[in-house]
């Protein structure tokens, strides 16, 4: 879509017409490669991601008003289980590397039930262990180098990834820290409409070596949608693998946001 300069890019050269391109810009690197390697490395390091074999991310997550404590679980290479818990109901989503399914424990008792269709598709279409950005593209997906873009006094590196179904989401890294700032992420409606939700990346912590936004905002047509906040990051909590499979209503306790 964006061949040359964005229309942002460009209203961000007029703004400047009364400056000379300064040093830094022409310092930009133009090779996708590059950025990859400086952005890995900013983030701790290819070595230092692999030692991560597993995780726990423990927080707050706020959406339509109401605020869930949440517990995310992650080990290599694609197991995750979600947990969400308000108010004496927690409902857990998994992905055990073959299904995804669903627990609901409240005070009338427990449900678990496999989950299917694009709900299912969608929770295994966000498990990535390193993110997008690191490592090969997965199958169908193609990364694209664009040209940057300037907010404010900051240059900032943004990627493009396609994925196999023709989603597309523009990641924004700031050049001066190498970090991820923000992502935009476009849908295009049944109808042809597209839309887009800017995901906002904030507050940066290292854990054992691996530097990881503590803070994520979704906002959508200039209001927010959700946020994300981090409390806590376990590296390698010595997670079994028999804890992403689909529990059973009688074993099964749910999982709590400690």
């Amino acid at each position: 879509m964006w061949q040359l300069f964005s229309r942002t890019w460009i209203c961000g050269l007029l703004a400047l017409t009364l400056l000379p391109l300064n040093a830094a810009a022409q310092r930009l690197l133009t090779d996708l490669d590059a950025v990859l390697a400086k952005y890995i490395e900013a983030n701790g390091g290819q070595k230092e991601m692999d030692a991560v074999q597993s995780l726990r991310v423990i927080g707050k997550y706020t959406m339509e008003g109401k605020t869930f404590d949440l517990n995310i679980l992650k080990r290599r290479p694609d197991l995750k289980v979600v947990s969400y818990a308000q108010e004496g109901v927690t409902i857990t989503i998994g992905y055990d590397g073959q299904r995804v399914w669903r627990q609901i424990d409240s005070p009338q008792g427990r449900r678990v039930e496999p989950m299917e269709g694009p709900e299912a598709q969608e929770f295994i279409g966000g498990i990535d262990f390193d993110g997008p950005l690191v490592g090969k593209p997965g199958v169908g997906e193609t990364r694209k180098l664009l040209e940057p873009e300037r907010i404010g006094r900051v240059d900032y590196y943004r990627i493009e990834l396609t994925k196999a179904d023709g989603k597309r989401i523009v990641y924004y890294i700031d050049s001066r820290t190498m970090r991820e700032a923000k992502n935009l992420e476009y849908t295009t409606s049944a109808t042809g409409e597209e839309t887009v939700k800017e995901n906002f990346l904030s507050d940066y912590a290292q854990y054992d070596g691996i530097w990881l936004a503590r803070k994520i905002e979704a906002v959508s047509d200039g209001e927010r949608q959700s946020l994300l906040e981090v409390s806590n990051v376990q590296i390698n909590p010595g997670i079994i693998r028999s804890y992403f499979s689909m529990p059973s209503p009688a074993v099964r306790k749910p999982a709590s946001a400690k």
